[in-house]
């Protein structure tokens, strides 16, 4: 059994990666001016393979793989470090593996802080379609990100990638509250001192 402290994510689409029906008990309220944020505490069981990859997040997609990612910010409020953590069987080649959660972790990151599209709200159509206008992170400005892939006996699992992007983005943005003091209020959270400094 382990204790995890848990957050409410703003994002529905990562509401899976946090999702745990334990008995829990309110841990801490905090009050925002406009929000507030209640942590939960609950004892949960993780199983050996979670137990393996958990750092600060844990995903698991359908075919069994999974990953667990933590992402590091300076005192500045920048992110200086990433490091995941991937059991996905044992992979046909170690390289390809390692390449797919580098990438994942940097489209994550970018889904997080940078990325979007700008539309006319009138047609809807996409005003600018150049690679630099969708925020994408340039790869001299992407931090360190460091891959383990643990030792999994078995079969090769499928769609690793998906389990690293979804644990780096929720690090991500569990590490911007912790950086910022409080959650952004908007996603992607440009605002940050983060994403600034990943748009120079």
């Amino acid at each position: 059994m382990r204790t995890l402290a848990l957050i409410s994510l703003v994002l529905p689409a990562l509401a899976a990666a946090a999702d745990v029906r334990a008995p829990s008990r309110i841990d801490a309220v905090t009050v925002y001016r406009s929000t507030a944020r209640v942590t939960r505490a609950a004892r949960v069981e993780v199983s050996a393979g979670a137990a393996r990859v958990l750092l600060d997040t844990c995903a698991r997609v359908p075919s069994g793989a999974l990953a667990g990612a933590t992402v590091a910010c300076a005192p500045d409020g920048t992110i200086e470090h990433v490091a995941v953590r991937v059991a996905a069987g044992d992979p046909l080649d170690e390289s390809v593996v390692r390449s797919y959660a580098i990438g994942a972790a940097h489209m994550a990151l970018g889904w997080v802080l940078t990325e979007g599209l700008s539309v006319d709200p009138e047609t809807g159509d996409v005003h600018d379609l150049t690679i630099r206008s969708f925020g994408v992170i340039r790869a001299r400005a992407t931090p360190p990100i460091e891959v383990t892939i643990v030792d999994d006996p078995g079969e090769p699992l499928a769609r690793s990638s998906d389990a690293v992007f979804a644990a780096t983005a929720a690090a991500a943005w569990n590490s911007l509250t912790a950086c910022e003091g409080a959650r952004p209020e908007r996603f992607p959270a440009r605002d940050t001192a983060a994403a600034r400094a990943l748009r120079r």
